[in-house]
């Protein structure tokens, strides 16, 4: 996670999703870690499937990649498109996230700030449109 946070302050914008996918897949892996994303929320994330999944994994008692995939799957979410469906796109989160647990907190932060960068750019635009 550390690298992708070092790409991202470098200003390397696709490593957003990658930031974000390693956070995913940390939840998973070691769901205590979920405490330190109380302030981030699904609409924080760059991708609605990734918020989806995000708000799954915080739902679920026990996030592992079945009962997250199960949540997602009853709440109707439909899967990113390129995927075989929730288990194949949550299984890529969990292949490339490496457990830095005392990274967490500055993805928590990356992604916040990164979230907050495109709602203000959206905001230009839709001012000089207007």
């Amino acid at each position: 996670m550390r690298r992708a946070l070092a790409a991202l302050d470098e200003g390397n914008p696709s490593t957003a999703a990658l930031l974000e996918s390693e956070l995913l897949g940390t939840l998973m892996i070691c769901p205590y870690l979920r405490l330190d994303c109380s302030t981030l929320r699904p609409t924080d994330f760059s991708s609605p499937h990734r918020g989806a999944a995000f708000a799954a994994i915080m739902l679920v008692k026990h996030p592992e990649l079945g009962l997250v995939v199960d949540q997602l799957e009853a709440t109707g979410a439909p899967p990113p498109p390129g995927r075989t469906g929730w288990g194949d796109a949550l299984s890529r989160c969990m292949d490339v996230a490496f457990v830095e647990d005392d990274a967490v907190q500055e993805a928590v932060k990356a992604i916040k700030e990164a979230s907050l960068a495109r709602r203000n750019a959206a905001r230009l635009r839709s001012h000089d449109a207007a």
